[in-house]
């Protein structure tokens, strides 16, 4: 009886470590799974949206280089599509040359200058100038080539 009872359990064991190794392979290939079609999802969402018309049109006037960096901020109303205004009357002079931070809590509107400079989006009122130039005149290339940011979150 006793012998019957080691084969039997030994079996188990077996059958149970199978068991295991199979359910362990089917959970692995199905989180691998379900990472490939969160990939596939996530690149055509990305793929559209850089097929997405920005409705800015890109000046005729080609930036000169190299700029002197001068930056102008003028009298400048911005909101977000279906926000209140962000800025209203704003109005900031850079000089050339200058090292320049902006600095303030979330939500003060850093990043939103930064997108106004490189013309993700247009002020409402008001302009903005790069070496005396309105940045709605320069090519959309020509401009974002011209600038360089550093970031407050540097990766290298």
């Amino acid at each position: 009886m006793c012998g019957c009872y080691h084969s039997t359990l030994h079996a188990f064991n077996q059958v149970r470590q199978l068991y295991d190794t199979v359910i362990c392979h089917v959970i692995t290939t199905l989180v691998f799974v379900a990472l490939a079609v969160t990939c596939f999802i996530l690149c055509t969402y990305v793929l559209d949206l850089l097929q997405t018309p920005s409705g800015l049109k890109d000046g005729p006037e080609q930036l000169s280089t190299p700029t002197q960096g001068q930056v102008r901020f003028h009298n400048i109303r911005f909101a977000y599509p279906g926000r209140p205004d962000m800025l209203e009357g704003f109005s900031l002079d850079v000089p050339a040359g200058q090292t320049t931070a902006l600095v303030g809590p979330t939500g003060a509107g850093k990043t939103t200058l930064i997108r106004l400079l490189l013309r993700m989006y247009d002020p409402s009122e008001g302009h903005v100038q790069l070496d005396q130039h309105n940045i709605r005149d320069l090519q959309l290339r020509s401009l974002r080539q011209s600038v360089a940011l550093v970031s407050q979150n540097v990766t290298l």
